[in-house]
């Protein structure tokens, strides 16, 4: 991937590794059960889209056990970082995680995305956990800043789903991640930008009982 880590930074991932094992035997932080896959399917995954992020805030939405907003600020000190999700256990296995790894760039808020009002908007918003696309676009849109990126990390996204991307976000690069060791699946990074922020994202979409069953599981799969 071209990252140069020091020491100390792989130190925070056998932390963060260490603590999910620990909470996971109890919270079901990830549906993994295999922690020798842990490291491809979530700690790789994340780092492989630091590479091609632009500078500026970033948060991470529907963070869940950290993924990619943990490895992202191991990776990127200097990075102002906030790590969103709406479920209590998860956002305190969150802020114990930031605790432990002492990263000082990381906060955590619980909330629901759309119901986030932020004093200032985020140059880059990024979900792992979205069932798609057109979702992230219309409830976390309201987050970017004018000419902010909105960044969605999805194994495949058909013709017809970027076809629904609401207007006044227009893409500006889908790359391909390629598979990691361990991991069959290759991962396409979905940037988009221009979003008019004042017109996705602000209650005008509700999330249907159906959206929001498949984003809590892709929450929980990762």
């Amino acid at each position: 991937m071209g990252l140069i880590l020091s020491p100390a930074a792989l130190g925070k991932f056998n932390i963060l590794v260490e603590l999910l094992a620990k909470w996971n035997r109890v919270y079901n932080l990830t549906a993994r059960r295999n922690e020798d896959t842990w490291v491809s399917h979530h700690l790789l995954d994340s780092l492989s889209i630091v590479p091609f992020l632009p500078s500026g805030r970033l948060i991470d939405v529907g963070s869940g056990a950290g993924f990619p907003g943990l490895p992202i600020a191991v990776a990127d000190p200097d990075r102002d970082i906030v790590l969103l999700d709406s479920n209590q256990k998860k956002s305190a296995f969150l802020r114990h995680a930031v605790t432990e790894m002492r990263l000082d760039n990381v906060s955590v808020e619980t909330i629901r995305v759309e119901a986030f009002r932020p004093a200032r908007a985020f140059d880059i918003v990024v979900a792992r956990a979205f069932s798609s696309l057109p979702e992230f676009v219309r409830l976390a849109g309201h987050l970017c800043a004018s000419e902010g990126r909105l960044v969605g990390m999805k194994v495949c996204v058909r013709d017809e789903e970027r076809a629904k991307v609401p207007p006044g976000c227009v893409e500006k690069n889908c790359r391909a991640l390629g598979a990691h060791a361990g991991s069959a699946a290759s991962r396409c990074f979905y940037q988009t930008g221009d979003v008019d922020g004042g017109s996705l994202g602000d209650g005008a979409y509700p999330r249907s009982r159906e959206s929001e069953g498949r984003r809590r599981q892709d929450n929980d799969v990762d």
